[in-house]
Order: structure tokens, then sequence, then C-alpha cells
């Protein structure tokens, strides 16, 4: 509570809290920045919008012990997903003061990378995030060859 989303406000999802960063289109990083004003909890849930098995990737957060300053989900290649992660929101906030022009087209990395972030070991079924025309056939078919949860 509240659910935050940065970007075009949606008139169908009035319930949800909508933020834009500005100028539009500066990126995940400046999106994080943008929203942390509005976290009154002590940690924040960071979900990417291409998640077809979001719900999946909550329930490995959540069930993640808490560590540092965060857990994200590690996929099973060894890449960190930073932006499918649990962050405490006061590390997340004194990160945003060390990066320049509040985000605006800087890597997530520059945001979260100083900070001591648990990676959770995750299933490709689990990690998967539509990147491509081929990804987003995959999660229509239900990504039915990849394992489950």
């Amino acid at each position: 509570d509240p659910i935050i989303v940065v970007g075009p406000a949606d008139d169908a999802h009035a319930d949800l809290t909508w933020v834009r960063e500005e100028p539009p289109f500066g990126g995940p990083a400046a999106a994080i920045v943008t929203a942390l004003p509005l976290v009154a909890a002590p940690r924040v849930l960071v979900l990417a919008c291409d998640l077809p098995r979001v719900a999946d990737a909550v329930r490995v957060l959540l069930a993640a012990p808490d560590m540092a300053d965060g857990v994200c989900l590690e996929d099973a290649e060894g890449r960190r997903q930073w932006l499918t992660g649990v962050y405490r929101t006061d590390a997340l906030r004194a990160a945003a003061t060390t990066i320049p022009d509040a985000g605006r087209n800087a890597p997530v990395r520059s945001l979260l990378g100083s900070l001591a972030i648990t990676a959770v070991a995750a299933s490709d079924a689990v990690a998967f995030d539509i990147d491509t025309w081929d990804d987003l056939n995959e999660a229509r078919r239900g990504r039915d060859t990849k394992e489950e949860p």
C-alpha cells in the first residue's frame, strides 16, 4: 500500500497511484527515484512491467530472508534482475542522492549497485521478462517448455 505506478496514468486503474518521471522515458532508475517520495513503508517492492510470472516472482522475493539493503532475483545464468526486488526504502533514498539528474538515463546499476543486495536464485520461468517479440510470443504460449517455480 499504495501501489505506485510510474508511467502515463490509466483511468481504468484509478485505484493506483500514478506518477511520471520528468522528462518521460527517463529510464527505470529515474522511475524509482520519482516514486520514492510517495513510499511510506520501510521496504519497497520494485517490479518491472514486463514480467509475465510476476505473482511467482513476488512469492519468491517475499519468502527470501530479509537481507541488508534488499533482495533481487537472479536468473539461471547468474544475472541479477534489479527490477524484480524488495529493497529497504531508506537505502534506496540514500542511493538516489548519489546519482545525478534524479537518475535520468542512468543505468539501474548506478542506483542499486552500491547497496548490499542479496541475489535469490530463481528458475528461468520465474525470472523471465519480455525483451523481444520472441519473448512476448513465448509468454503468450504460456511458457509450457519452462520449469515451474
